[in-house]
């Protein structure tokens, strides 16, 4: 059910279904949090320096498991200060904390400084997040108990994991998916054993498309169970095969851990790589320029509170070098122990950050200035039109990988990965339209030729009409210059 109020949905999409407005003001303010000032401050000291709102400063509070009685007063007082409950509300849901928000506020004086109408929608909120984990752990213990039974290794990835093992509440930890880490070769019995349990693979327009697809920036599967199932991400390495952080994922299966989840053997990884893994994931969504959910700093935090004593240290720095990813793991890290109060040791951030650039505090503020600052420049998320430009298919083969698979193999390729788009297999058309209905699925083909026509309309006639325009513009000007 949605509350028209807050534009809230009760499904883990809610960031990408926020209000335009919620989520480019969040992106702002937020990039704020993100690339700090000295160490050398305390951490309630150094979120007090910051200009923040009052909501922001509650919930970047809130977004922790164990709280101590400091920051419960800071909360109490900024309660009674004042606050926007509405937007409180908004940026929770858009950060994705909102059960830990009803969690906090519910304990600090009952619930009584917050007005009940609030405090209904956040445990709204909080049950709504139950209720879809117990879904999703109850569909993860029969893909772990059919994988174990077909001799398939996975290791837990993200919230999964996190969830039942780290917060101790899953209820706690929202998720929307079921990621899944695999070696490469199991990759068919997989389709197979996903297949028996009601799942389909999302399907490319073309076989070509999903092998350049995955020859140039494929990581994973994605499946669907067929009506309101969850979707499952079927991984077989963490990193891109585009990105210029490549690690070594063999490295990461070797120290991998028995585990038990969902009621249901599996493996984990080691505390260090999955600390690793939550700091390169979280930066990777840093970079793109989105609304980071304050949850993923959440998990660095209880990660590291659970985890005390049992991480090799020594093991995590030399992977971060051999892997050359320093940079991500320290600017997480850092953001991580200087806003949230993360316990990392003082001498693993010298150890990432000595000497290196982005360790300065004038390259947190440079990066501040450039993508912060002004509203009006905030990155948004990448997202997908449905009726694009030519020169935005283009853009999207690039970004998914078939165009950069289809440079060495010439220009019928290309050709070939353009007509696949107009004229997809049925398989795609079906996910596409959900419909399955052979007779309709034809219907759409002409809709998709008609859009083809209009991509390469737009085009060959943008240049001209932006030509026309730009001589139209200059005579305007050298009319209005005194002779």
């Amino acid at each position: 059910m949605q509350d028209h109020r807050y534009g809230l949905y009760p499904t883990n999409e809610l960031a990408g279904i926020c209000p335009a407005f919620v989520l480019i003001y969040t992106s702002c303010s937020y990039l704020k949090l993100l690339h700090i000032f000295q160490p050398a401050h305390k951490n309630l000291l150094l979120m007090d320096s910051l200009r923040l709102s009052p909501e922001d400063l509650l919930l970047t509070w809130c977004a922790r498991v164990e709280m101590d009685e400091d920051t419960a007063q800071r909360i109490r007082d900024a309660l009674s200060r004042g606050i926007d409950f509405d937007l409180l509300v908004q940026k929770s849901v858009a950060y994705d904390i909102s059960p830990l928000l009803y969690w906090h506020l519910s304990r600090i004086d009952g619930g009584r400084s917050v007005p009940a109408d609030v405090m209904n929608d956040l445990k709204d909120l909080y049950y709504t997040s139950s209720a879809r984990s117990m879904i999703l752990y109850s569909e993860l213990g029969k893909i772990l108990k059919a994988f174990t039974e077909a001799g398939i290794d996975t290791i837990l990835l993200k919230g999964a994991l996190l969830g039942e093992k780290i917060y101790g509440n899953s209820s706690l930890r929202p998720f929307g998916d079921l990621d899944l880490l695999v070696r490469r070769g199991d990759l068919h019995k997989i389709k197979g054993e996903m297949r028996k349990l009601g799942y389909r693979a999302l399907a490319f327009p073309t076989e070509l498309h999903e092998r350049l697809y995955q020859e140039q920036a494929m990581m994973e599967a994605h499946y669907r169970k067929d009506g309101n199932g969850p979707n499952v991400d079927i991984h077989w390495d963490i990193q891109a095969v585009s990105s210029p952080l490549q690690i070594d994922i063999g490295e990461f299966w070797k120290r991998a851990m028995p585990t038990r989840v969902a009621g249901a053997d599996a493996l984990s990884l080691s505390p260090g790589d999955i600390l690793l893994h939550l700091c390169l994931h979280l930066m990777e969504h840093v970079n793109q320029g989105v609304t980071v959910p304050l949850k993923w700093y959440c998990d660095i935090v209880e990660f590291l509170r659970h985890c005390k004593g049992r991480i090799d240290w020594r093991v995590f720095l030399e992977s971060s070098d051999n892997f050359g990813i320093q940079e991500p793991v320290y600017r997480s890290l850092y953001t991580a122990k200087e806003c949230f109060g993360a316990t990392v040791p003082e001498e693993i951030l010298d150890s990432l950050g000595s000497g290196k650039p982005y360790a300065r505090k004038e390259y947190f503020i440079g990066e501040i200035e450039e993508s912060g600052a002004d509203p009006k420049k905030a990155a948004k998320p990448q997202g997908l039109k449905q009726e694009a430009s030519y020169s935005d298919l283009i853009r999207l083969m690039r970004m998914q990988g078939y165009w950069n698979g289809a440079k060495a193999e010439g220009r019928w390729i290309k050709a070939r990965l353009l007509l696949g788009e107009v004229f997809p297999s049925q398989e795609f058309m079906r996910q596409r339209y959900a419909t399955d209905n052979g007779a309709l699925i034809y219907l759409y083909y002409p809709v998709r030729l008609a859009t083809a026509v209009k991509w390469v309309a737009v085009s060959l006639l943008k240049p001209v009409f932006t030509s026309i325009r730009a001589r139209l513009r200059q005579k305007s000007i050298d009319a209005q210059k005194p002779n």
